[in-house]
């Protein structure tokens, strides 16, 4: 019956797919619901990105929305602008309008990411201790997520109002020459992907970090 219609969410494997600002399937991306982060299928995602719910639910939203007439789920990290850059184990993209995010907390520093999973695992390995998780955000700076490299320039005069800017930018072609051109911009600039130089991103440092101490808790367990 029509009024009982059921909606249908897919997770079928799939082509990883960047949305860019320039193409129109942008436009075609249809958001209807953004809510805490419950289904199981992104709970396992965030796991296999080592990023806790905690952490997540804080800053992302478990988003609904509509591509090509079929319903899709996603994680959902709010820009500026109210658009959403959205992932999940088989889908990359975003939702229009494209924008920066920013997070002020307060402070003269800055602290500026590629992506947004690279601002969570920055979160990630920030604690300590369990007790430090309510009272990291009154800790730390301010924080830019770009949301897409091309924002970088674009986004020089806020980054410059700062007095010192932590730059935690991919160490593909693209991120690197920003960052060479920042360092040559103002000493304000400090390269922090030196941090994670063997890896392609904070993420995947986190990824690895996290399995190197499995691997060394394993080693140490005894055997009988």
């Amino acid at each position: 019956m029509e009024g009982d219609k059921r909606r249908i969410f897919s997770f079928h494997p799939q082509p990883s797919v960047e949305i860019k600002e320039s193409q129109k399937d942008q436009q075609k991306i249809k958001i209807s619901d953004a809510r805490e982060i419950k289904d199981p299928a992104l709970r396992e995602y965030l796991g296999e990105r080592k990023i806790p719910l905690i952490i997540a639910n804080r800053y992302c939203s478990e988003v609904e929305f509509e591509l090509y007439g079929k319903m899709h789920l996603s994680i959902g990290f709010k820009n500026n602008s109210g658009g959403y850059e959205l992932r999940n184990g088989y889908f990359k993209g975003s939702s229009s309008p494209k924008d920066i995010t920013t997070i002020k907390l307060g402070g003269q520093k800055l602290s500026v990411f590629e992506g947004f999973f690279d601002f969570l695992s920055f979160q990630v390995q920030q604690l300590s201790d369990k007790d430090l998780l309510h009272n990291l955000p009154k800790l730390q700076g301010d924080f830019l997520i770009l949301n897409s490299i091309s924002f970088f320039e674009k986004s020089m005069e806020l980054m410059e109002k700062y007095s010192r800017i932590h730059l935690y930018l991919d160490r593909d072609e693209r991120g690197i020459e920003c960052t060479k051109r920042a360092l040559l911009w103002s000493e304000k600039f400090v390269d922090e992907s030196i941090r994670y130089r063997e890896f392609k991103d904070l993420n995947e440092s986190l990824i690895g970090q996290w399995n190197e101490e499995l691997k060394q808790t394993r080693k140490l367990k005894p055997r009988f």
